[in-house]
């Protein structure tokens, strides 16, 4: 989970093959999801 404003973040998790799976709110704060699966 990453706050939708931390940019740095959501770069380094798309550059190691993560995708966007859905945004929330936690704690009263904007979060999106990112996941990546396994090939094996």
């Amino acid at each position: 989970m990453i706050h939708e404003d931390n940019l740095p973040s959501k770069k380094v998790a798309k550059r190691n093959g993560m995708t966007l799976e859905g945004k929330t709110t936690s704690w009263n704060l904007p979060l999106e999801l990112y996941t990546i699966y396994n090939q094996e």
